[in-house]
């Protein structure tokens, strides 16, 4: 299967290989976070694909990461990868970022959670989806119960509604 595959596609795969299919677009082969190649973690929070370290920091701060290759995955979590994913998710979280500084070194843990807190707790990049231009990520109705805006959807307030 193609990686530009459109959602109505994938929509009928085994979800773990749905969220594979995403892990390959090229946003997605980098952390997030770090920039570190071939990331194996979802962070489910925000649709990102992570590396070890970064997922480790995540879960820190008590955000839900699952391993790519090592856990299953259900129809929402992937519907929720296929509407976020690193591109979508630079747009907001890194919104204010200037065009051509480069990432700072997170060589070791503590510039990687002072990174993240920035990004993440501080929002010190953030912009909201609007003002990015980025378009809600409308997941399926059919899976959730209802049409929700990714970046607008606190995944675990929504996961003991599902």
């Amino acid at each position: 299967r193609d990686e530009h595959d459109h959602l109505g596609a994938m929509g009928s795969d085994d979800p773990s290989a749905r969220i594979r299919v995403v892990r390959k677009r090229k946003a997605n082969r980098r952390c997030f976070d770090c920039r570190a190649r071939a990331p194996q973690y979802l962070c489910l929070e925000y649709a990102t694909f992570v590396c070890t370290n970064c997922a480790g920091v995540h879960r820190g701060f008590g955000r839900r990461v699952k391993s790519i290759t090592m856990s299953s995955f259900s129809d929402r979590e992937a519907d929720l990868a296929e509407g976020g994913g690193n591109a979508r998710a630079k747009m907001v979280w890194l919104g204010k970022w200037k065009k051509g500084k480069t990432p700072p070194s997170l060589g070791d843990d503590e510039s990687r959670r002072s990174h993240i807190t920035l990004k993440y707790e501080e929002k010190k990049w953030y912009i909201s989806p609007e003002e990015a231009g980025v378009p809600p990520a409308k997941i399926s109705a059919g899976r959730l119960g209802s049409v929700q805006n990714l970046f607008q959807v606190d995944y675990m307030e929504k996961e003991g509604a599902a």
